[in-house]
């Protein structure tokens, strides 16, 4: 498999509680069929908002909680190009933390 490095999702939250791994782990085995079988089931964390690695292949999907929301910068372009979407500007002002899935 060829291992670029790449931000695949940044993901707003409302709260800071601990992300599911497995259920992640579960998510990106629905979105990469063709890594279905590669793709293992991260260790339980004990903390909240701790960053884990899913395996995948010879690879891993790093999931790392972020503390604060995406900077309204990074989140300007994305929010006023979508057309299907019309809450999302007030619906992001909600997220009071946010995840990186790379």
């Amino acid at each position: 498999m060829e291992v670029e490095d790449k931000i695949i999702a940044m993901i707003a939250i409302k709260d800071t509680t601990r992300i599911d791994g497995a259920a992640v782990a579960s998510r990106v085995k629905d979105l990469f069929p063709w890594h279905a079988k590669s793709v293992g089931i991260p260790p339980q964390q004990q903390n909240d908002l701790e960053s884990f690695v899913i395996p995948m292949g010879d690879g891993i999907v790093a999931v790392v909680p972020i503390h604060f929301p995406i900077p309204k910068e990074t989140l300007a372009q994305a929010v006023g190009m979508n057309w299907v979407w019309q809450e999302a500007a007030e619906e992001m002002e909600k997220a009071r933390a946010h995840v990186i899935v790379s």
